[in-house]
């Protein structure tokens, strides 16, 4: 790989490692629900510690460095022009990788804060918001030395999606509590809900389809069939997805506003992703022989066809007569 794209295949790296981890870990908690017993008395590896450390190492070991992989090396050729810095890329690299392991091993040993998607103890949330801020200053000073002045759509889902999970990582995990990293009571499920859903919206979803804008029109050598409607489905997946996050407390005694809002959103989910598929599809209509002949565009195309499938589950899965008996 070119020099110039070492951040990229660093990130590559790390997620190809991390994937076998992850399947490790997946395949000892399937084992325990196979044979509860299985390896019960190795405290570390236990059901109830091999879950999350599995969910966090799929989260920021696998799939996010992956896509970040991904952002690194088409986000400079977009821009017409070089990562902002290499050495700071492979710092932000090393440093992710510090913070999983020290993740993964507080988590073996006992350390978490007790919250879904937010397990990890509050010197690893540091790194985190650290790693994220790094990636983010190297992205964005890129974008500032660009020589594109047209700013391609896969640019603006991965910059909001850095930036925005920068955020919601610092406000869900609460690290302005370092002896809890958490609120009380039903604030902190509201709260830990937000990020909780975001981390998947605001994060792995820009970054996702980001990779399908700029892979599937490359494959099939066609120009995007609407620039508008690709940033009219930005914009609005922006709006509707930070607020469906309590969709999963409609049982719990939250404020009902809250709850109204999070079913229509969730309902309204259904935009975003629509103006997604019907301008990807369309970019791609008439090459479905060259997607089939390429692994990246048939993988990349296969998960559109699997976007659309979730999106109906999701919203059907948010209306309460649906939560009532699932």
């Amino acid at each position: 790989m070119p020099k110039t794209y070492k951040t990229a295949q660093a990130f590559c790296l790390t997620s190809a490692f991390w994937f076998t981890m992850a399947t490790s870990a997946g395949m000892i908690g399937a084992g325990y629900l196979i044979a509860p017993d299985f390896m019960a008395n190795i405290e570390w590896i236990h059901f109830g510690r091999i879950r999350p450390i599995h969910v966090n190492i799929n989260l920021f070991g696998f799939v996010t460095p992956g896509l970040l992989a991904s952002a690194f090396y088409f986000l400079p050729r977009l821009l017409r022009t070089e990562l902002y810095s290499e050495k700071l890329g492979i710092a932000s690299c090393v440093l992710w990788n510090i913070y999983v392991f020290a993740g993964v091993v507080g988590i073996a040993l006992g350390y978490t804060q007790g919250r879904e998607y937010a397990e990890l103890a509050w010197p690893v949330d540091i790194l985190v918001g650290i790693s994220f801020g790094l990636v983010v200053f190297n992205l964005f000073m890129t974008v500032r030395q660009r020589k594109e002045p047209i700013l391609y759509v896969s640019i603006w889902y991965t910059c909001a999606a850095v930036l925005l999970t920068t955020t919601t990582y610092c406000i869900g995990n609460v690290i302005w509590r370092p002896d809890t990293g958490a609120l009380l009571g039903i604030p902190d499920a509201i709260i830990l809900w937000f990020y909780g859903h975001n981390v998947f919206g605001l994060l792995l979803t820009p970054l996702g389809l980001a990779v399908a804008y700029y892979v599937l029109p490359l494959v099939c050598r066609s120009p995007l069939y609407s620039h508008t409607l690709s940033l009219i489905g930005f914009w609005s997946l922006l709006v509707v997805y930070t607020h469906i996050g309590t969709h999963h407390l409609l049982q719990v005694p939250v404020p009902t506003w809250l709850k109204v809002i999070a079913i229509v959103d969730s309902v309204a989910m259904v935009i975003p992703v629509m103006i997604f598929l019907i301008n990807i599809w369309f970019t791609v209509k008439g090459k479905l022989g060259v997607i089939y002949a390429d692994i990246a565009g048939k993988f990349i195309f296969t998960g559109t066809i699997m976007y659309f499938f979730v999106n109906i589950q999701g919203s059907i899965m948010s209306l309460p007569q649906v939560q009532r008996v699932t």
